[in-house]
């Protein structure tokens, strides 16, 4: 093959000979020989260019770019544990308008990733039985309800008169469904998680459960 190349030598030009399997051996001007894959002679087809990362962009978020810069970032970014913060009111008992009911608690530092709630019909008259979900205080002892913080943060008030339907979950129910619902929420101190009634009180028996996801450090 070396013989043939030699014979077929032209200084005046650069020479391409084809090899076998797609293999080029480029001569120059100046006399050099390489061999090169067909392929690097080829305009890149578009997906070889995002496999390549040719002219396309690496963004990197936030907690990554403090990764990258050989920085610390918080537990509950990259590596907290998640928990699920489930609650249960299997029959109410007989209330009245603007009763709140403690869910569960939030902790300093936990971060809100969503969640879901459903319930009953909890209409009791010719009302609208209104019904949010967000955050009050917690008094010194660490067990009782203490003034409201964001008695809607989660879910606005939302009629709850009928019965939760699940073929409309992606609407009905969804907790801290966007960032202004409370999505990557971060409390400062202890919280109740709560659902307020508002507009019309909450029938005897009526049921209400779901769940809050959280990533805790």
């Amino acid at each position: 093959m070396l013989h043939l190349m030699k014979a077929l030598k032209m200084p005046s030009q650069t020479k391409l000979y084809t090899l076998p399997d797609g293999w080029m051996s480029k001569e120059t001007l100046d006399g050099h020989n390489g061999f090169y894959h067909q392929s690097l002679f080829r305009p890149k087809k578009w997906y070889e260019q995002v496999f390549n990362n040719d002219g396309v962009a690496t963004v990197y978020s936030d907690a990554w770019t403090k990764v990258r810069a050989s920085r610390m970032t918080a537990p509950n970014l990259q590596a907290g544990t998640k928990r699920v913060l489930v609650w249960d009111f299997a029959s109410l008992p007989a209330g009245g308008i603007a009763d709140v009911y403690v869910l569960g608690k939030l902790f300093i530092g936990d971060r809100v990733l969503g969640g879901h709630e459903t319930h009953s019909a909890l209409t009791s008259g010719a009302g609208t039985a209104t019904g949010s979900i967000g955050t009050y205080a917690i008094l010194a002892d660490g067990i009782s309800l203490g003034a409201a913080d964001s008695a809607a943060r989660f879910l606005a008030a939302t009629d709850w008169d009928g019965a939760s339907v699940q073929a409309s979950a992606a609407v009905l129910g969804r907790l801290a469904a966007t960032q202004a619902l409370g999505y990557g929420f971060i409390p400062t101190a202890d919280l109740f998680l709560v659902a307020v009634n508002s507009v019309e009180a909450f029938p005897v028996a009526g049921v209400m459960k779901g769940h809050m996801d959280i990533l805790r450090t």
